[in-house]
């Protein structure tokens, strides 16, 4: 095997070994804090993890900026004083930003539970945006085995934390957003340890300083917009739904939600990782990699689908108290296809073809539709159902619509194949609503049987076409 192969299958297997922990993590929060918890304080968990979840945009494309420009460089061949002069700014900046949002906390909102949490978010942004500062560093320069160790101390934390706090009766929200803050600062402080070359640099500032930050945000911005609006297509549904049904709710649809994230962590694993290879990689490749990958993934993730089954099963047992929430599963399960082939054949190739604008309109299209929608469903109609089934529509119309650029950048035609493959996704929401578990998981069976033998040959090749690719 040659050393580039050898590479990328020790970088995937410290990413996934960091996904594993995380997963495990994901399982104790998702299946154990809930059914201790109650439906009220879980649902206030829900609304700081939604909100921590925007917390990584205040840094106004900073982080990102660097992202980009280091991408593909080697961790050696870094600039460190002039990224230590960065670490540095952006600390302060977070610092002034945390202050404000507290300040516009105390003076505006006026439930008690709803302060505390903004108070407490305005700490996350800071411990988060410095310690992704780091993050991005050791991603964008091929660093994985550092960069899941970060993750991995952060999610052990958290999870001990969490567990010692339930074990002695404290079970509220706020002791989990304690013990999330925890893991996120002992993350930061490690990944200061392993990134000291950069932290410990003796540096003078000058106007060429301030000059690189401005360029860091006009290099970055137009990615975190596209993050922004990314994660807010998704995002504006579940604030309206926030907004228009009470906290319990929120909580049981944030659930339903969490689950299907939980196996993202997995399909998130191949793409933190492509972007550094993709970046190494010749231009006049990115089609033909483009294709393999696309032929193999796809299908792969349409096999992941069939979790859906024996996870209902589990879930009507453990959390009877939830069956709302395995009910919406059915419908939202699909996002692991949407966001798996967002995450895997969408962003990297945007992001490594330096095409972050037209992105941002994609996506800025998309979100524009999940305001009318949640509009619609749930603030008007103030349906439950109609909004989850939003939130498909909508990530189907993102993957559609930003593969069709890239294939016509590619000059490929897969019209015909993105037809089959959201047939198959609305077949398996049909099903998953009027069939119990064993009729159900029968016919998606057969029909996934069909679909794989449709696409047996293209897989075949694009596999030995992946081979070849490492040989190279």
């Amino acid at each position: 095997m040659n050393s580039k192969a050898l590479i990328f299958i020790k970088n995937y297997i410290s990413i996934l070994t960091s996904n594993l922990v995380s997963f495990f993590t994901s399982i104790l929060v998702i299946l154990i804090v809930p059914k201790v918890l109650g439906v009220v304080e879980y649902g206030y968990w829900q609304v700081y993890l939604l909100y921590a979840s925007y917390v990584g945009f205040l840094h106004l494309g900073w982080n990102d900026g660097v992202y980009l420009k280091n991408g593909g460089k080697f961790y050696d061949d870094l600039n460190k004083t002039a990224l230590s002069k960065q670490f540095i700014l952006l600390s302060a900046f977070q610092v002034i930003v945390a202050c404000l949002l507290s300040l516009f906390a105390v003076t505006y909102v006026t439930d008690e539970q709803r302060i505390l949490i903004f108070i407490l978010i305005s700490i996350c942004l800071i411990i988060t945006n410095i310690r992704y500062f780091f993050l991005y560093v050791l991603q964008c320069t091929n660093k994985i085995k550092e960069y899941s160790q970060l993750i991995i101390i952060d999610k052990i934390t958290y999870c001990l934390l969490i567990g010692f706090f339930l074990l002695i009766g404290m079970n509220n929200f706020k002791v989990l957003i304690i013990a999330d803050l925890c893991g996120r600062l002992i993350s930061l402080l490690f990944a200061m340890y392993r990134c000291r070359e950069i932290v410990l640099q003796q540096i003078k500032f000058q106007m060429a300083d301030f000059i690189e930050v401005s360029d860091n945000i006009r290099i970055g911005i137009k990615l975190m917009f596209s993050n922004i609006s990314s994660i807010l297509i998704v995002g504006t549904v579940r604030l309206g739904i926030e907004k228009s049904f009470d906290v319990v709710s929120f909580g049981k649809i944030s659930l339903t939600l969490s689950i299907s994230n939980m196996f993202m962590l997995f399909i998130n694993s191949i793409g933190l990782i492509l972007f550094p290879i993709l970046r190494r990689s010749p231009i006049d490749s990115m089609s033909q990699i483009f294709k393999t990958m696309r032929a193999v993934l796809v299908p792969a993730l349409f096999v992941l689908l069939i979790a859906y089954y024996p996870i209902k099963y589990f879930l009507i047992q453990w959390l009877p108290s939830y069956q709302e929430s395995i009910f919406y599963l059915g419908i939202l399960f699909p996002i692991l296809i949407l966001e798996g082939q967002n995450a895997l054949l969408t962003t990297p190739f945007f992001n490594t073809l330096r095409l972050e604008r037209k992105l941002l309109k994609i996506n800025l299209l998309v979100l524009l539709v999940s305001i009318i929608l949640t509009i619609f469903t749930a603030i008007l109609l103030k349906s439950m159902v109609l909004s989850a089934v939003s939130i498909i529509i909508l990530l189907t119309l993102r993957t559609v619509f930003s593969q069709l650029y890239l294939m016509t950048k590619f000059k490929l035609n897969l019209i015909k194949d993105i037809i089959i493959e959201n047939l198959l996704i609305a077949c398996f929401v049909l099903i998953s609503i009027n069939f119990n578990n064993l009729i159900g998981f029968t016919i998606y069976l057969l029909l996934l049987i069909i679909f794989l033998l449709t696409r047996a040959k293209a897989i075949k090749v694009s596999f030995k076409h992946m081979i070849n690719l490492t040989k190279k």
